[in-house]
C-alpha cells in the first residue's frame, strides 16, 4: 500500500540521527520505517534532508504527489486522510477522516473536535530502552529546560546537603551552571538511551506543557523511579513514583533518594504498538 506522511517541520539526520529530535518527528521516523519493513511504499514529505533512509523515501514538499493514504502530522492546513496531532491548539479538522491525539488530556483540553478521534501515543524502542544496572542515586533530567528545570536546580542545594553522593545529569542543551554534582550534557539519541537505562531517578518537576511526555514513558520503561509534579497529561502517563509540588520538590526528591523504592514493571507503548495501531487505522480509512 502507498502511504505518505507530511510534516510541518523537521530538522534531523539519520542512522544515527545527527541530533536529537522531538517526539512528533520521532513518531514519523520510527513508524514510517516500520511500515516500510512491512512492505508498504512509504514517503515522507518534509523540509529536511532528502533521500532513501531505512526503506523510506524522504522528499521535499514541492515534490508532493497525492496518492494512497496521506498521514498529516501537525500540519492541518495541508489536509489529508489521517491527522496526527501533538498540538496544544487545533483548528477545525472536518477535512480529515480520522484524527489521532496523543493523550486523553490533549483530546479533552486542546480543541480536538471530530466525529472519529483516537488516542495514538508515541512509543519507545524496547531494544534501546529497558531496565539495566543502575548508577545508585544518579538523577536524570531529560526534558527541555522550560519544563521545570529551574525548580529542580533550586531544590538541588537541599538535595546535595542531604545526599552528597547523589548526582544529577541535565540534558537537552540547558545552560550550564556551576552546581555541585550536577553535569550538563548534550547527549545523542544513543547516549540518552544509555542514561535512561542507568539512571536511578527521573526528575520532572513539570510546570506545564506536557500533553503526553515521552521522556516519562522511556524513564518508566527503563526502570527509573519518577519524582514528578503531575501537571497536565503526566497524571495519565506517569503510572507510579513520588508525586510532588513546586514547594516540596526538594523534600520529595530527598525522600525518594532516602527510601530508594523499587520501580514497578509494566507495559508501555512501543513504536511497534504505534505502528500496529496506525496501520489498522489506515486499513479502515481505505475501506471507508
Amino acid at each position: 500500500m502507498r502511504i505518505s506522511f507530511i510534516v510541518n517541520y523537521i530538522e534531523w539526520g539519520f542512522s544515527p540521527w545527527d541530533k536529537r529530535i522531538g517526539g512528533s518527528e520521532e513518531f514519523v521516523v520510527e513508524v514510517s520505517k516500520r511500515l516500510a519493513d512491512r512492505g508498504h511504499n512509504v514517503t515522507v514529505y518534509h523540509n529536511g534532508r532528502h533521500g532513501l533512509y531505512e526503506g523510506v523515501s524522504y522528499k521535499d514538499y514541492e515534490q508532493f504527489d497525492y496518492g494512497g493514504v496521506l498521514v498529516n502530522v501537525n500540519y492541518p492546513e495541508f489536509g489529508g486522510d489521517i491527522f496526527w496531532t501533538s498540538l496544544d491548539k487545533n483548528p477545525k479538522l472536518d477535512q480529515f477522516k480520522v484524527v489521532c491525539g496523543i493523550s486523553q488530556y490533549q483530546i479533552d483540553n486542546c480543541g480536538i473536535e471530530h466525529k472519529d478521534v483516537r488516542i495514538l501515543p508515541p512509543g519507545y524502542n524496547q531494544d534501546d530502552i529497558y531496565p539495566s544496572d543502575k548508577v545508585k542515586k544518579q538523577c536524570l533530567y531529560a526534558s527541555s529546560p522550560d519544563r521545570g528545570l529551574d525548580t529542580l536546580l533550586r531544590a538541588w542545594t537541599s538535595v546535595h546537603a542531604a545526599h552528597p553522593d547523589a548526582t544529577l545529569i541535565v540534558t537537552y542543551g540547558a545552560q550550564e551552571y556551576d552546581i555541585p554534582n550536577v553535569e550538563f550534557v548534550d547527549a545523542t539519541s544513543d547516549e540518552m538511551n544509555y542514561l535512561y537505562r542507568t539512571s536511578d531517578i527521573w526528575c520532572h518537576p513539570a510546570n506545564g506543557g506536557e500533553l503526553y511526555c515521552i521522556s516519562g514513558i522511556k524513564a518508566q520503561a527503563a526502570g527509573c523511579w519518577p519524582v514528578v509534579i503531575p501537571t497536565m497529561a503526566l497524571s495519565e502517563t506517569v503510572r507510579y513514583g513520588t508525586m510532588a509540588n513546586k514547594d516540596n520538590y526538594a523534600d520529595k526528591l530527598i525522600e525518594a533518594l532516602t527510601e530508594h523504592p523499587e520501580p514497578l514493571q509494566g507495559k508501555y507503548p512501543t513504536w511497534d504498538d504505534a505502528t500496529d495501531q496506525l496501520e489498522q487505522i489506515i486499513k479502515e480509512v481505505v475501506n471507508l
